[in-house]
């Protein structure tokens, strides 16, 4: 994984500064994926999470869209899987 993902542990760990900082903004230990957000009619609005959009933004300003993606993609795959394959 070095190979494809030389960054992988400097990346991680920014991804755990970002993800500490929005658990104590919400109080909460868990964060989820997607927020919905319902209005008076009851229709619902779904959008990423802002720690996802946060991680996304701050990867493609240090390298780059195509590569700020994959780091993305790859970051919340280990948050998701904690490393394991899913089959």
């Amino acid at each position: 994984m070095s190979d494809i993902w030389p960054t992988r542990n400097y990346d991680l760990d920014t991804a755990a500064n970002i993800i500490r900082k929005h658990i104590a903004l919400t109080g909460d230990q868990t964060l989820g994926i997607f927020e919905v957000n319902m209005d008076d009619e009851n229709d619902q609005d779904v959008k990423i999470a802002d720690w996802i959009l946060e991680l996304a933004e701050y990867f493609y300003q240090l390298y780059g869209r195509e590569q700020g993606d994959f780091v993305t993609k790859m970051v919340v795959s280990q948050c998701i899987t904690n490393g394991h394959s899913i089959h």
